[in-house]
């Protein structure tokens, strides 16, 4: 139970109340006010694939820079129902992750350390990071939800440990499965046997890595693409083989983005459709069907705006033609470039999104259409009308 210190013993009852109220009238009079609580906001929204559920967090605290209170919601957009899956109340930054395992039964928790919860409990059941063993870089669990992978920078900023994590395990393992980590994210293959992740060159030049396969029972290596830039991010295209990278190159002193996939059955990787500008975090949609990214165009102009958020077809990625202008194909999200925020895909592969962290819209490329999906109000979700 909290105490707190006692009135001087000089007051009697009579003069408490007046002494009190003396200093809440000064407090007024010099404008004093209790610091605002700040309306709830959705801060992230996480799809499973193969789950009628999205999860929906959302924080609330008495400023933006800081959050008192953690709710993660799972919520059916078809259904129209939620229910809260995890709860946490304490002092949390404004840039921490979760992540819910695809069985729904454990929770991550990524800020200056990493935690797992169990849900249905909110028992802890291990940390990370704690003391010193390393910075976290990201998580991303197996598609069995059976490890989590998870990237740790160590004192020397080269030296990026992917270690495997299984919480809950008595006792708990971990094994580390590289030290030659480049940058996050890592991507599990959907059987959840195999991890793509970007290595270093060893003794190759700083903007230089490889983009590997590695085998997590036995440690076996293949080499997707043996030389790419620090830049590169990939993406694992969902039911598939296919794994799609991004490439920077320098032509007349413009930036050009090159797509690059590679069916692991095949020898040789395939160049797609080349982008002037530069194109970052591309992830694909649920179906498989789409691949939003962020693009930066070069004309000033629009980069002073700010990056513009895109899907591209499959189509036009794994079987685009040199005669053909990728730029033909872009679908722009409407989302706006300054303030506006989207979440990632939802289960029916539409594009969740934001320009307030109140209202929440969806976007579909195939139809081209907005709509609106659900509203933050009292902290509580309000769904459109049918």
């Amino acid at each position: 139970m909290a105490t707190y210190p006692a009135l001087p013993d000089c007051l009697n009852s009579g003069e408490a109340v007046t002494w009190v109220a003396a200093i809440l009238i000064t407090c007024a009079s010099l404008g004093c006010r209790p610091p605002a609580q700040a309306a709830p906001r959705v801060h992230q929204i996480q799809s499973v694939p193969g789950s009628s559920e999205t999860f929906v967090t959302i924080m609330q605290g008495s400023e933006p820079r800081e959050a008192r209170h953690l709710e993660v919601l799972a919520v059916d957009f078809s259904a129209r129902t939620s229910r809260r899956l995890f709860a946490l109340g304490e002092s949390l930054s404004p840039g921490i992750t979760t992540m819910v395992a695809p069985d729904r039964q454990r929770i991550v928790l990524e800020d200056v350390d990493i935690r797992v919860f169990e849900t249905n409990t909110g028992r802890l059941l291990g940390s990370l990071a704690e003391d010193g063993e390393g910075l976290p870089l990201g998580t991303a669990w197996s598609p069995d939800s059976r490890y989590l992978a998870v990237a740790l920078m160590q004192d020397d900023p080269h030296v990026i440990w992917l270690e495997l994590w299984s919480p809950g395990a008595e006792p708990m393992p971990t094994g580390i499965v590289a030290k030659d980590l480049r940058t996050f994210p890592v991507l599990w293959s959907p059987d959840g046997s195999r991890l793509v992740f970007l290595a270093w060159v060893l003794g190759g030049p700083e903007n230089v890595g490889r983009l590997v396969l590695q085998d997590v029972r036995s440690g076996q290596r293949a080499e997707v693409a043996p030389r790419v830039d620090i830049h590169t991010a990939a993406a694992w295209r969902p039911g598939s083989h296919t794994i799609v990278w991004t490439q920077e190159r320098e032509r007349k002193s413009n930036r050009v983005t090159e797509f690059w996939a590679r069916d692991l059955e095949a020898p040789e990787p395939r160049l797609g459709p080349q982008i002037p500008g530069v194109v970052g975090s591309p992830f694909w949609s649920p179906d498989g069907k789409w691949l939003a990214f962020s693009w930066l165009p070069p004309v000033r102009q629009q980069a002073a705006a700010g990056k513009i958020r895109c899907v591209l077809p499959a189509t036009s990625i794994l079987q685009s033609k040199e005669s053909e202008d990728p730029r033909d194909s872009i679908v722009r999200v409407p989302i706006a470039p300054r303030g506006g925020l989207w979440y990632g895909w939802s289960g029916s592969s539409e594009l969740l999104f934001t320009e307030d962290r109140q209202v929440v819209k969806a976007f579909n490329p195939e139809t081209r259409k907005t709509r609106f999906v659900f509203a933050l109000t009292d902290g509580k979700i309000t769904f459109s009308p049918r």
